[in-house]
């Protein structure tokens, strides 16, 4: 059984970092560190645990199971407990550093019951989503 907290109560805003190049690594932490930000570096082994859990922001009674799956075929980021301020500075600050990173989420009240597998998925139909409507405007 998960028990639900309040996201807000994070201290320091974590970041749950997946499946990201070396040489993008080094220069997102360097941006995250510079923000005062926490870098979590989730395991294909984790992704069965809900983002609330690797968050810190929920804790879960029963261990998830261990994932013995294929690692996520892109590099995903989850932001947990920014304020919208600095979120804004966070993105900007990754951009303008070259930092590419293919799926990027905030953690919800919502969502932070999923696992990352659920949250993946999701963020892929999404991108499809916008992909379809963007084609049927041109």
């Amino acid at each position: 059984m998960v028990e639900q907290m309040k996201i807000e109560q994070t201290k320091q805003p974590v970041i749950l970092l997946y499946h990201i190049p070396v040489q993008e690594k080094i220069k997102l932490m360097q941006v995250l560190l510079r923000h005062g930000c926490q870098a979590v570096t989730v395991t294909r082994e984790q992704y069965q645990t809900t983002l609330g859990v690797l968050a810190g922001v929920t804790e879960e009674t029963t261990p998830a199971a261990v994932y013995t799956g294929s690692e996520l075929p892109e590099s995903m980021m989850v932001f947990c407990g920014c304020p919208d301020a600095l979120l804004d500075i966070l993105l900007a600050d990754l951009r303008q550093s070259g930092v590419r990173v293919s799926l990027k989420a905030v953690l919800t009240p919502y969502n932070q019951s999923w696992t990352t597998l659920e949250l993946y998925r999701e963020l892929r139909q999404e991108r499809q989503a916008i992909l379809v409507k963007t084609r049927q405007k041109s």
